[in-house]
């Protein structure tokens, strides 16, 4: 759940990072680097699980919320994008602790990392990017969830695939 963009590495909270790095994305700031700065977006734990979860069943997982808090809340760690220390700590063995920088629930996530970084937002070099993960509400995860336990049993490969994405993007407009 770690991303690159020009140079810039980000991890953290799946949908608010995917908004984050479309919007660096549109800018022009590709990814990749040689020399890159890790940024932890950190939302609350329950958001982030939130986010977690809807990540999940975009990817086409059927999962419930109840069986995935549930199953989450009997270990003893935290879904990887999730435990924010252990991802600071592994990416400051990697690139050196200078380079790693943590924003913690910010009112404008994009704003806020573009500001940190020393980056501009705003110029649409690349409209036709996405973003990975859409925020959709917990009612709309959980339509999408339900229609991937029929998407398992009628379709396959690719054709799901892109069924699920249709679905996210269907489900995020509304």
């Amino acid at each position: 759940l770690t991303e690159r963009v020009s140079g810039i590495d980000q991890t953290g909270a799946p949908v608010t990072t995917s908004v984050v790095r479309r919007e660096l994305g549109v800018a022009g700031h590709a990814e990749g680097g040689r020399d890159p700065r890790v940024v932890l977006v950190a939302e609350p734990l329950d958001e982030t699980l939130a986010q977690v979860w809807s990540g999940r069943v975009q990817r086409g997982a059927p999962v419930r919320w109840g069986g995935f808090v549930e199953r989450w809340s009997r270990r003893r760690t935290l879904p990887p994008s999730a435990d924010f220390v252990r991802l600071a700590r592994q990416w400051a063995r990697e690139v050196g602790r200078e380079r790693v920088h943590v924003v913690v629930a910010p009112a404008d996530p994009s704003g806020t990392v573009a500001d940190l970084l020393g980056v501009r937002l705003g110029r649409e070099r690349h409209p036709e990017l996405r973003p990975r993960w859409k925020n959709l509400s917990p009612a709309a995860v959980d339509v999408a969830r339900r229609v991937n336990a029929v998407l398992n049993v009628r379709a396959a490969g690719p054709r799901r695939a892109e069924a699920v994405r249709a679905c996210a993007s269907l489900l995020a407009a509304v």
